[in-house]
C-alpha cells in the first residue's frame, strides 16, 4: 500500500498537525507514504519536526501557492483556479513515475470552490481530504449571517461529495458534519468529525521559563499562540493592555510568526512603551515543540476572542485543553460554540473593552472564578486527540491490515 500526501501549503499550521500526526499514524503502522509539497520544506523549521516521525521521508514537489495581495472576489477565485492547475500538474508529473494507491489532500480548501466545476485534480484516482473553513451550515447554528452565500456553499459542498473519487471529507467542525450528514444524507457516509490533533507532553518548569523571559512569579500570561495577525484581535488586546484600570500583574506574550500589518503596529509608541514596561512579551518567529511547551507551561490564560472573520475550529483551543489552561473567546464562531458547551473560559464581546478589562482582572487573582474554568478544562484534557485522528483515517482506508502493530 503506498499514500501520497499532498500539503501544497507550508506556512500554516497543517505540517506540525494533519501532516505530522498522518505520517505517526503511517509510520507506526509500516504503511509507505510520500509528501507532494513545497521545495521549501526543507528550510522550514517543520522539517525537523517531520523527521522526528520518520527519517528519510520521500518528498516530491509542486509549484507553490501564491496568495493574493488584495483579496477580492475575483481574486481568491483565480487564487483557486491556479492553485488547482499547480496540484493537478504536480500530481499528473509525479504519477508518471509512482503508483499511489490513495491520495489523502491535507486541506481541500485551497481548491474546493473550482471542483464542482473542474472534478478531482487527481482524476479518477481515490482520494480524501480534510475541509476546516466550511461556512455553508453557520447559519443554521447562528454563528454568522449569510443569505445568498448559503447557497453557493451548499452547492460546493454537494459537489465536492458528488465527486466518485472522494472517498472521505473530514471536518474539524461538529457542526458542519452533523448540518451536513442531513442535508447531504445520500453522501453522509463519506463525512467525519475529527478533533485538533494537539500534543503537549511536557509542560516545563514554570518558574525557571518565567524567569528566563524576564516576567515574575506573581505575573498573570495571557497567551497568543499561532499565526500572529489581526484577525486575533491583536490591537484590540494591547488596547485593553494600555488601559489603566488593568490589573498591571497582567502580561501579553505573543508567540508566532506575525503578518506585516502586526509587525508595522507593534513598532507604535504604544506598543513599545508596553514591551520596555514588560508588559507585552514577544517571540516573531515559528516555535519549536519545546518552545512550545514553554510557553504554555507558563501561560494562565489563553487568547481566543478572535474577529468573525475566524469562525473555525481552533487548534490552539485544543492545545489549551491539553494543556489544562482556561480560554477567553469571542461570541461567534466554533471557538464559542465549544466554549459554551464544556464552558472552559468567559466568552465577551469585542467591542466592549471594559468588560473585557473587569473579566481579566476577575481571572487574575486566580481563585473562584478563575479555578472553575481551570476544573472543567481539566476534564477535557486527558483525550488522546491525535491518536483518534490517525486511527480514524487508517481504519476507514482499511490500511490497519497492511500493519502488524495495529498502534
Amino acid at each position: 500500500m503506498n499514500i501520497l500526501i499532498v500539503e501544497p501549503e507550508i506556512n500554516g499550521h497543517h505540517l506540525v498537525m494533519y501532516v505530522r500526526f498522518l505520517i505517526r499514524g503511517l509510520a507506526k503502522n509500516n504503511i509507505n507514504f510520500s509528501i507532494l509539497t513545497s521545495k521549501k520544506i526543507k528550510r522550514h523549521p517543520a522539517f525537523q519536526i517531520l523527521e522526528k516521525e520518520k527519517k528519510n521521508i520521500k518528498y516530491l514537489f509542486l509549484e507553490d501557492l501564491k496568495y493574493p495581495k488584495n483579496k477580492t472576489l475575483i481574486s481568491l477565485l483565480l487564487f483557486q483556479f491556479s492553485n488547482y492547475k499547480k496540484i493537478k500538474e504536480g500530481y499528473e508529473k509525479i504519477s508518471k513515475k509512482y503508483i499511489f494507491d490513495h491520495i489523502f489532500l491535507t486541506t481541500i480548501d485551497h481548491i474546493d470552490k473550482v471542483i464542482p466545476f473542474l472534478g478531482s485534480p487527481f482524476g479518477d484516482k481515490k482520494f480524501s481530504s480534510i475541509i476546516l473553513n466550511p461556512k455553508n451550515h453557520l447559519n443554521e447554528y447562528k454563528l454568522a449571517k449569510y443569505n445568498f452565500k448559503k447557497f453557493f456553499y451548499d452547492f460546493v459542498i454537494n459537489n465536492i461529495l458528488k465527486q466518485d473519487c472522494l472517498e472521505y471529507l473530514y471536518s474539524n467542525d461538529p457542526l458542519f458534519t452533523e448540518y451536513s450528514k442531513k442535508k447531504f444524507f445520500k453522501y453522509k457516509d463519506k463525512i467525519y468529525h475529527f478533533n485538533e490533533p494537539v500534543e503537549i507532553n511536557n509542560l516545563k518548569n514554570k518558574k525557571k521559563v518565567k524567569k528566563n523571559l524576564n516576567f515574575r512569579n506573581k505575573d498573570f500570561i495571557i497567551l497568543v499562540y499561532g499565526a500572529i495577525k489581526n484577525s486575533k484581535s491583536i490591537f484590540d488586546l494591547v488596547e485593553v493592555l494600555t488601559n489603566k484600570n488593568l490589573n498591571k500583574d497582567i502580561k501579553v506574550l505573543l508567540s508566532g510568526k506575525q503578518t506585516d500589518e502586526v509587525k508595522n503596529f507593534l513598532k507604535s509608541k504604544n506598543c513599545i512603551n508596553l514591551i520596555d514596561q514588560k508588559r507585552l512579551v514577544i517571540m516573531n518567529k515559528f516555535l519549536s515543540i519545546n518552545e512550545e511547551e514553554k510557553v504554555f507551561g507558563i501561560s494562565d490564560l489563553i487568547w481566543i476572542v478572535y474577529k468573525n472573520s475566524s469562525l473555525g475550529s481552533s487548534g490552539v483551543l485544543f492545545l489549551a485543553k491539553k494543556a489544562r489552561i482556561p480560554i477567553i473567546t469571542s461570541k461567534f464562531g466554533i471557538p464559542y460554540w465549544l466554549n459554551k458547551k464544556y464552558k472552559l473560559g468567559p466568552s465577551v464581546e469585542l467591542n466592549d473593552k471594559k468588560n473585557i478589562i473587569k473579566i481579566l482582572n476577575k481571572l487574575s487573582d486566580r481563585k473562584n472564578f478563575y479555578q472553575r474554568y481551570k476544573e472543567n478544562i481539566h476534564k477535557r484534557s486527558n483525550i488522546n486527540f491525535v491518536r483518534n485522528f490517525y486511527l480514524m483515517i487508517l481504519e476507514n482506508l482499511k490500511l490497519l491490515k497492511y500493519s502488524k502493530n495495529k498502534n
